[in-house]
C-alpha cells in the first residue's frame, strides 16, 4: 500500500480520462439511466472526463481504507506534532541531529511542545 499504488490505480485514471483513449469520446449521463457518448472528430483535447461516477461503491471504500491506514501511519510519527502544528521544518544539519537526539531519548513531544511554544511566542509577541 503505497502512495504510488494509489496514484497508479485512482489518481491519474481519475485526472487523466480513467484510462481510456481520447478518440472514445465522453460518456455524459443526461438523465438518470440515460447515455450519450459525446465525440468531437476535430478537436480532441487533454480534458477527457466522465460525466458519472467513476468509482464503484467497493473502490471507494478500497481506496479510503487505504488512505485512513496511511494517516494512520504518519499520526505515528514521533514528530507528526511538529507537521499538525505547522511548525518550521528545520533542515539544516544541527537541528536535524537534535530532533534525533530528542527522539533517541524518547523526548520528541517535549521539544515538539516547547517549539510550538516557541513559535506562538514569537507570533504573538505583544500579549
Amino acid at each position: 500500500m503505497e502512495l504510488g499504488d494509489l496514484a497508479r490505480e485512482f489518481r491519474n485514471p481519475l485526472l487523466h480520462g480513467g484510462g481510456g483513449r481520447f478518440e472514445d469520446g465522453v460518456v455524459v449521463e443526461w438523465a438518470p439511466g440515460h447515455e450519450a457518448i459525446a465525440i468531437d472528430t476535430d478537436a480532441l483535447t487533454d480534458q477527457y472526463m466522465l460525466l458519472r461516477p467513476s468509482l464503484t461503491e467497493e473502490q471507494i471504500a478500497n481506496l479510503l481504507g487505504r488512505v485512513d491506514s496511511i494517516d494512520a501511519g504518519f499520526e505515528q510519527h514521533p514528530y507528526f506534532g511538529w507537521a499538525s502544528e505547522g511548525l518550521h521544518a528545520d533542515f539544516r544539519r544541527e537541528f536535524v541531529e537534535r530532533a534525533l537526539r530528542e527522539r533517541l531519548s524518547g523526548s520528541a513531544s517535549a521539544f515538539t511542545d516547547a517549539a510550538s511554544r516557541a513559535f506562538d511566542d514569537s507570533v504573538n509577541w505583544d500579549r
